[in-house]
């Protein structure tokens, strides 16, 4: 499946205008994009990355984000943490160590499943937590980046249309759909709470 984008990414003060794209290529650029503009501060909020993959019939999702500023409320609304009333806040999740980032954020995991949003066939997709990984990532000056791993409840119908959301408290999203033998069938940028178009995974 193959669809076209204008869409905008932003560095700074410099606005770079990206036009006429196909999907995959579109998510490539953007990928590349983030990895040549400066190092990730602490303070900068980046786009999750998710990728969707089907495992024994489950829709499994790998969600790479920063936790602290998703546990901390802060959105794709603001650029930097410290201009946002909730920094004192993010700072100090910052500063936890594994263990104890995920403790706060077993306080809010039923919050963070509700915040997917997953389609099939029209029937809304229940998941569950099937692992947390945290970096200990002691320079404070730099972003720390964790994995969150959900898998859905139940087997799902891969042949079935599907589109995914998240909620506005996930920063900007960039979604990747894997097929059964692993290639991407499906790709695209979301901003805010808007949902993919449909796809399928098989």
């Amino acid at each position: 499946m193959d669809r076209t984008y204008v869409t905008r990414a932003v560095s700074g003060n410099r606005i770079w205008q990206i036009a006429a794209l196909p999907c995959l290529f579109f998510v490539a650029l953007v990928m590349g994009f983030l990895a040549i503009i400066s190092p990730t501060n602490a303070h900068e909020v980046r786009p999750s990355i998710v990728d969707m993959s089907l495992e024994d019939g489950r829709a499994v999702l790998i969600i790479e984000t920063n936790l602290e500023a998703w546990l901390a409320d802060i959105g794709d609304d603001h650029e930097n943490t410290e201009e946002t009333p909730q920094a004192a806040v993010y700072d100090r999740l910052r500063a936890l160590s594994p263990e104890e980032l995920e403790t706060e954020f077993n306080r809010q995991q039923a919050g963070f499943l509700d915040a997917v949003s997953l389609v099939i066939g029209g029937t809304a997709v229940a998941f569950d937590l099937q692992s947390l990984e945290v970096p200990a990532a002691p320079d404070l000056a730099l972003a720390r980046t964790s994995l969150v791993t959900l898998a859905s409840s139940s087997a799902i119908d891969a042949q079935a249309e599907a589109t995914i959301a998240f909620t506005e408290r996930f920063s900007e999203t960039i979604i990747r759909v894997n097929g059964p033998d692993g290639t991407t069938v499906y790709s695209e940028f979301l901003s805010g709470d808007m949902a993919t178009a449909p796809f399928a995974i098989g």
